[in-house]
């Protein structure tokens, strides 16, 4: 998927498509896809139909969250389950005492979320997919208190935070 497919997902009108493929049966999806793509583009209603695949996947890492979270193949993939998330959360940062902290690579924005749910996180990464599924799940998990993402070259970023956390993607 592409950052202008996702974005227009978010869309009113991508709600109502991600609303309708999430709320038929996967048996008469042929049906419901035929009656969407009448008043919809091929290419968004791929997306929803992406998007329940990938939310009904995410549910062994995500828990019912999942139903309300963003994903793409490779962000799901790699995205680190929630109970991992916690125990970095838990052992790495609470026990050094770190209140400002650096997230680079996002993914889907897993663990800069868990992060950011308690400390000041601002995420970053390049790649403009990674940061608009991020600021989704952000918005959907109720997670912007704390969290600052912005899209920006790593290596002309400057760290302000107490510590920096990489996400190694490859």
């Amino acid at each position: 998927m592409d950052v202008d497919a996702f974005r227009a997902l978010l869309t009113d009108d991508g709600q109502a498509v991600l609303a309708a493929v999430c709320g038929s049966d996967p048996a008469t999806w042929p049906a419901t896809l035929t009656a969407l793509r009448w008043d919809h583009s091929a290419e968004l209603v791929t997306a929803a139909i992406e998007q329940v695949r990938l939310r009904q996947e995410a549910e062994a890492k995500f828990g019912a969250d999942a139903r309300r979270m963003y994903f793409t193949r490779d962000g799901l993939e790699r995205a680190s389950h929630r109970e991992v998330a916690e125990y970095k959360l838990g052992r790495v940062l609470d026990e050094i005492g770190v209140v400002f902290l650096d997230v680079f690579h996002l993914g889907i924005g897993a663990d800069a979320l868990a992060l950011g749910s308690v400390h000041a996180v601002t995420a970053v990464d390049s790649d403009p997919l990674n940061v608009a599924v991020t600021t989704a799940n952000a918005g959907a998990l109720d997670a912007l208190s704390l969290t600052w993402i912005q899209q920006q070259e790593l290596t002309a970023y400057r760290p302000w935070g107490e510590a920096v956390f990489i996400d190694v993607l490859q």
